[in-house]
């Protein structure tokens, strides 16, 4: 099934795309006026909790595609295409693409639930001055150079922090609609226990430097 909305997007050139992302690991570009297909891939492995599942994301060129693939047992990481891809609107071309792994150092693999077979980007993504703000379902945050895929930002909210309201509090995984901005401030909800997910229950508000 689509998680996610499709988006209709206007090219320079004026013609339009209409782009969605499948949770079968397809990404699709449809000419919205009679539905043919202009472009399509196939990235991720898919499946009820494969592919993409809340959405994508465009910049006016690329469209940005979070897949999260879970790595299930007896399988290699080598073989998961969990990560964030960028494709030409125009084209269908590849642009970038970011390989996620896990990280369970540090400490992680007992913060985390399921730490090493979850580590997909499952989260509606955001774009936002030229950056895309993406969240994993480790619980680390992530922002990209729409450009080229450098990371520009990581922070990990699977952690104890304090509070505006002196709740105690932790952050988990970042899934669903958790990711928002405003303000010349970026929002995101840590915590999601689905799924042998990690439960949270903070909001995280992250001030961009001048």
């Amino acid at each position: 099934d689509f998680g996610g909305a499709a988006t209709l997007v206007t090219l320079p050139d004026g013609s339009e795309r209409l782009v969605a992302g499948q949770k079968s690991g397809h990404l699709w570009a449809l000419d919205p006026d009679d539905g043919t297909v202009i472009w399509q891939h196939r990235i991720g492995e898919g499946g009820a909790l494969g592919g993409n599942h809340w959405g994508i994301a465009v910049d006016g060129k690329k469209v940005l595609m979070p897949i999260s693939d879970p790595n299930g047992a007896n399988r290699s990481d080598d073989v998961i295409r969990s990560g964030i891809y960028a494709f030409d609107l125009a084209s269908g071309d590849a642009d970038w693409e970011y390989r996620a792994r896990p990280d369970c150092d540090n400490g992680r693999n007992e913060r985390v639930a399921s730490c090493a077979q979850r580590y997909g980007f499952s989260a509606m993504p955001l774009v936002i001055d030229g950056a895309l703000v993406a969240g994993n379902i480790d619980g680390r945050l992530f922002v990209f150079d729409t450009d080229n895929g450098g990371i520009l930002y990581e922070f990990d909210t699977s952690d104890f922090f304090e509070t505006v309201n002196a709740i105690e509090a932790r952050g988990g995984s970042i899934d669903a609609h958790s990711i928002a901005a405003g303000a010349g401030m970026i929002f995101v909800g840590s915590g999601y226990e689905r799924f042998s997910q990690q439960a949270g229950n903070v909001l995280l508000a992250f001030r961009v430097k001048p």
